[in-house]
C-alpha cells in the first residue's frame, strides 16, 4: 500500500527540518510502501517534533549567533587561498573536513546569515548553522542539548566558555559580540557596479522574438552587456532585469533596487554568425578549436535552451560543437549552466516594468517573468504596451506580497490579469495570488489569462515560426 498524503507530507518536512541524508531510491521506497514510511516517520519523529518546538530559539540562532565564530571555535580554520569576496572556505584539518560559506538572505526573518556547503557539492549539499551543528556537534550531546547550547551562545557569545570547545586553547581573535556578516545588497551592488562599468554600445538585437530596444521601453533600469567569446563574436548578451522594494514616505511609493535577475539571450541569428565564422577561421584556428574536449550532447542542450531552436545539421559535428562551446564558454561553469537567476546578493522582490498611474485606470499584468513572459504576452497583442507589468521572479515571496499590498494602495487600478504557464503550477500560482488580492482588498476584477502554448514566450515564437511558413 502507497503512503498516505500525510504521510509523504510529513516524510518532507522531516527530510527539510532534519537535513536527513538519503539517496533519491529509498525515498521514492518511502512514498510507495506505507510501513516503510511508518516505520521512517516514528524513527525520526522524535527529533522532528523537538526541533519544531524550538522554532523561537532556532530563529534567534540564525539571527544572532556568528557562524563564523562558531567554526573557529570548533577548530575551523579559514583557507584564504580559497576564499572570495564572497564565499569563504574553512578547512578542520583533524576530522578532513572542509566547508565552503556564503550569505542569504532570509526572506521569512528579514535577516542575512552565512550557510554553508560541503566542498564538491555544488551548493547542493549543506544547510544553515542548525544543520551544521547537529551534524557536527554529537559530541556535546543530543539535538536538544546542541540547540540549547546554540542559544545560549546566539544570547551572548562569551558563554562558550561555560561549555568544553576542545580547540578553544587553539582559537584566536575570536569575535566576542555577535558581527552581522556584510550586507548581501552591498555584495550584489558592487558585482553589479563592476559587471556595467563599462557599458559599451551595441547594435539592436533580436532575441527569442523580442527586440532588445523594445524591452528597453518599458524601463531605463534594464541594462545588457554583449558576452565576449574566444572568437569575438557578438551574439551571446547578458540581460539584466532590477529587482525592486517599495515603501512609502510622506504618502508617496519609492522604489529602491534591491537586486536583479541575470537572463542569459543568444541573438536569433545565433546560429547564422556561427555558421558565418567557421567558413572563415584559419586551418590554426580550426586546430585549436578541435583541441577542446567536447560533451556534444551537452553543448547541444544548451545551444537549444538559449536559442529556442535546434542546433544546425551544418553545426553537429565535432567542429561545429567545438566552436559552439567557444562561444557559449562564458555561461559554462563546469558543465552546467543556468540561463537565468539573481545575482548573488540579490534579494528576490518584484521586478516591475512600465508605469503605474495615479490619474488614469492601470491596467496591471502578474506574470512570473517580467520579461519573456510579459512582454511577450503584450507582443502577442493580449495587452497594451501601458500595461504595468509585475514579476514574481519565480514562486513570489513575502516580500512580493508586500510591495504588491502597497502597489494595490496607492495605484488607480482597472484590471488586473494574472497570466500563467499552460499547466497545474501555473493555476496554483493564479490561485494563490487572487486569493491574496482578494484577502487584501475589495477589488475583483481580476482575470486569468493562460499561454496556449507552454509559456508566452514559446507561443510567441511558435506565431513567428507559423507566420514565416505560411
Amino acid at each position: 500500500m502507497r503512503a498516505s498524503k500525510k504521510q509523504v507530507a510529513y516524510i518532507n518536512k522531516i527530510l527539510d527540518t532534519l537535513d536527513v541524508k538519503l539517496n533519491s531510491k529509498y525515498i521514492n521506497k518511502l512514498y510507495k510502501n506505507s510501513l516503510l514510511a511508518d516505520i521512517f516517520i516514528k524513527k525520526y519523529e522524535p527529533h522532528f517534533k523537538s526541533l519544531k518546538s524550538q522554532d523561537s530559539k532556532i530563529d534567534t540562532i540564525l539571527k544572532k549567533l556568528d557562524f563564523i565564530a562558531l567554526l573557529k571555535l570548533l577548530g575551523y580554520e579559514e583557507v584564504k587561498a580559497k576564499t572570495s569576496i564572497t564565499h569563504k572556505c574553512y578547512h578542520n584539518y583533524e576530522l578532513n573536513d572542509r566547508v565552503v560559506c556564503r550569505i542569504v538572505y532570509d526572506d521569512k526573518l528579514g535577516v542575512d546569515y552565512w550557510v554553508f556547503f560541503d566542498v564538491g557539492s555544488f551548493e547542493t549539499k549543506g544547510g544553515n548553522i542548525i544543520n551544521f551543528s547537529l551534524t557536527r556537534m554529537q559530541r556535546y550531546g543530543n539535538n536538544n542539548q546542541i540547540i540549547n547550547i546554540l542559544y545560549d551562545m546566539a544570547l551572548n557569545l562569551e558563554n562558550y566558555k561555560k561549555y568544553d570547545f576542545k580547540h578553544i586553547e587553539n582559537i584566536t581573535n575570536i569575535s566576542h559580540k555577535h558581527t552581522q556578516p556584510s550586507k548581501s545588497h552591498d555584495i550584489w551592488y558592487k558585482d553589479y557596479k563592476k559587471c556595467f562599468l563599462k557599458n559599451t554600445d551595441f547594435k539592436d538585437f533580436a532575441f527569442r522574438g523580442l527586440e532588445f530596444s523594445f524591452v528597453k521601453t518599458f524601463s531605463k533600469d534594464i541594462k545588457c552587456k554583449v558576452l565576449k567569446n574566444d572568437l569575438d563574436l557578438d551574439c551571446l548578451y547578458m540581460i539584466s532585469i532590477p529587482s525592486y522594494d517599495l515603501n512609502v514616505v510622506d504618502n508617496d511609493v519609492r522604489l529602491s533596487t534591491v537586486g536583479d535577475e541575470i537572463i542569459y539571450a543568444a541573438s536569433d541569428d545565433f546560429y547564422d554568425i556561427i555558421l558565418q565564422k567557421s567558413t572563415s577561421l584559419s586551418s590554426t584556428q580550426k586546430a585549436q578549436c578541435l583541441q577542446t574536449s567536447i560533451n556534444h550532447d551537452f553543448i547541444n542542450q544548451l545551444s537549444s535552451s538559449l536559442t529556442k531552436q535546434d542546433v544546425p545539421s551544418a553545426l553537429q559535428n565535432p567542429f561545429g560543437y567545438s566552436i559552439l562551446y567557444s562561444c557559449l564558454k562564458p555561461i559554462i561553469h563546469k558543465d552546467s549552466y543556468r540561463l537565468k537567476h539573481l545575482r548573488y546578493g540579490s534579494k528576490k522582490s518584484m521586478s516591475i516594468l512600465g508605469k503605474a498611474f495615479k490619474s488614469k485606470p492601470t491596467k496591471i499584468l502578474i506574470t512570473e517573468n517580467a520579461m519573456l513572459d510579459g512582454i511577450s504576452a503584450i507582443k502577442l497583442g493580449y495587452f497594451q504596451s501601458d500595461t504595468l507589468i509585475l514579476g514574481t521572479i519565480g514562486n513570489p515571496t513575502k516580500l512580493f506580497f508586500k510591495n504588491l499590498k502597497i502597489i494595490l494602495s496607492y495605484v488607480n487600478i482597472d484590471t488586473i490579469t494574472i497570466a500563467t504557464d499552460n499547466d497545474k503550477a501555473g493555476m496554483k500560482f493564479y490561485n494563490l495570488i487572487k486569493s491574496y488580492i482578494l484577502n487584501q482588498t475589495n477589488f475583483n476584477n481580476i482575470n486569468l489569462l493562460q499561454s496556449k502554448h507552454k509559456d508566452f514566450n514559446d507561443e510567441l515564437l511558435s506565431n513567428i515560426h507559423n507566420a514565416k511558413y505560411d
